[in-house]
């Protein structure tokens, strides 16, 4: 009884340790794969450390979730760096470790992954079938916050497939979710319906959804968000011929991006002001930044042709390195193979030469023993055929012997019988 006692003891005070222990080991793996992380101000090479980091902790300690996630998040590295096959590659390989392990949300955050890739790559029927098995999985798991993901990038992926209608439900249906959690990712179906409307000139229907995504980017103090929101509502007050609001709001657009160096939101904002200006009827300024929008346009070309020729550059310096890196890992792998083979080959000697010299004394005391145990029957035979000749000599000597005890038996018995003959003769003479 007090043994279970003291069992029961230690088992009560021992599991919360171990619960807070391993508890605390996930949630270190979680922070490490956040994608949050990735947003701030973190370099592509620490991520991969942190990612890898995290890998290795979840294969460690059997964390399936962790693994998935931390796997999922190298195939988005892989992504951003342009290795769309590979990525791909490693999302199929989520989805299936995510369905063998009976994980059905990380499984849709998978096909979701995967469906992202196929759409960066313009496969947009594929990213189709895979963001609405991942849709699918997220109902069934009841969680709001990807469905709503899911049906924000199903609006991306109607756009491109020619659905416009199609397309703006969707972004609704992400817009209501986000909007009845309270989430501030509903930024971006409200930027997409905005920017719908907006594109086919129904401005009184942008309205509002411009400005509440402009309010909740004030609020998260998102300034492209606001330089874009603010750019957004310049063009729509153009189309409905409010043109005090739309150059004020054209101003705050500018004054933002130029403040944090938003080249992109400038040079689209100029186009859309040239346009406006049009609209008015003030040819001089339509010109003016029609041709700001062009020398930005090009300045920004320039600047990303010399960027993505450096990144090129980078690049081959770093596919170059890990080539030699290859080429060095199978040279060591080839010496480390030829290394084994001849420790193979040694041991392979020793272990014969061991045989041989086993077998030979096996051999040579099987022979010791097979003249030993024949000089051994030699000896005995020897000995058997002297004991015979022994017994056959005393046996003769008992023959010889009795031989001449009757030999001399008859020769008593005949000179009896000739003293009697000598005796009958003498007395018959004489009568």
């Amino acid at each position: 009884m007090l043994r279970w006692c003291i069992y029961l003891t230690i088992l009560l005070t021992a599991t919360p340790f171990g619960l807070f222990s391993q508890n605390t080991i996930q949630e270190k793996i979680d922070n490490l794969i956040n994608p949050e992380r990735s947003k701030n101000s973190i370099s592509p090479e620490q991520r991969q450390i942190e990612v890898d980091s995290a890998l290795a902790l979840s294969r460690k300690y059997g964390y399936a979730a962790g693994e998935v996630n931390a796997m999922r998040e190298i195939g988005k590295l892989l992504r951003l760096k342009g290795k769309m096959e590979e990525a791909t590659s490693v999302f199929y390989a989520c989805i299936k470790m995510a369905d063998s392990l009976d994980l059905p949300l990380e499984l849709g955050k998978s096909y979701f992954s995967l469906g992202d890739t196929f759409f960066k790559t313009n496969q947009f029927e594929e990213a189709y079938e895979a963001i609405i098995t991942a849709l699918k999985l997220f109902e069934k798991e009841n969680n709001f916050h990807w469905k709503a993901g899911a049906y924000n990038s199903l609006g991306y992926i109607y756009i491109n497939l020619g659905q416009p209608e199609q397309s703006l439900n969707h972004f609704k249906k992400a817009y209501h979710i986000l909007d009845s959690l309270d989430s501030p990712e509903k930024r971006s179906p409200l930027f997409n319906i905005g920017y719908h409307y907006l594109m086919r000139g129904n401005a009184e229907a942008a309205i509002p959804y411009v400005e509440e995504g402009l309010e909740d980017c004030l609020e998260q103090r998102d300034i492209h968000c606001i330089a874009t929101s603010y750019g957004n509502l310049g063009y729509a007050y153009g189309l409905l011929g409010n043109y005090d609001k739309s150059i004020a709001s054209y101003q705050h657009c500018i004054d933002t991006a130029q403040k944090y160096n938003y080249p992109h939101v400038l040079a689209i904002t100029y186009k859309d002001m040239s346009e406006t200006y049009e609209k008015f009827q003030m040819s001089t300024l339509a010109l003016k930044y029609y041709k700001a929008h062009n020398e930005l346009q090009d300045s920004i070309i320039g600047a990303e042709t010399k960027a993505r020729i450096a990144e090129l550059n980078i690049q081959f310096e770093a596919e170059k390195k890990d080539r030699e890196l290859s080429m060095q890992k199978i040279e060591i792998e080839n010496l480390q193979h030829h290394a084994r083979y001849d420790r193979l080959q040694k041991m392979i000697l020793i272990v014969g030469g061991l045989l041989l010299v086993i077998i030979t004394w096996l051999i040579y005391s099987k022979m010791s023993a097979d003249i030993k145990r024949r000089r051994e029957i030699h000896k005995l035979e020897k000995e058997l055929i002297a004991e015979k000749l022994k017994e056959e000599t005393l046996a003769k000597e008992n023959i010889q012997q009795e031989l001449d005890y009757k030999s001399k038996h008859l020769t008593d018995y005949a000179m009896e019988i000739v003293q009697k003959n000598q005796f009958l003769e003498n007395l018959v003479e004489g009568l």
